[in-house]
């Protein structure tokens, strides 16, 4: 499992179809579609119930949804502040002399 599954899990509930959430990506809906069954497998879990051309995100899924959304957000504003922390912190470098 990766970040690239779970920002496309993210856009396709958000979106609420492969499609649209293909567009956004600029990828095929087939690519968004085998992601998200993969997604499923590695997990063990059901996300989507499919229909002809319609797509409902399970119970489960919407659970999922939930902790995965905040587990970015938080994964996003914690990379910012290392990022921020790099480029403000200064480095003091000590040194002695021995007889």
């Amino acid at each position: 499992m990766d970040f690239e599954k779970l920002k496309m899990f993210c856009k396709v509930v958000e979106a609420g179809s492969f499609q649209k959430a293909a567009e956004s990506e600029f990828v095929s809906q087939r690519a968004v579609s085998q992601m998200m069954k993969k997604l499923e497998n590695e997990l063990g879990l059901k996300l989507f119930d499919r229909e002809k051309n319609k797509i409902f995100v399970t119970p489960v899924g919407r659970d999922f949804y939930i902790y995965v959304r905040n587990m970015l957000q938080k994964f996003s504003v914690n990379v910012n502040a290392l990022r921020y922390d790099s480029t403000t912190k200064q480095r003091l470098i000590c040194g002695f002399f021995s007889i």
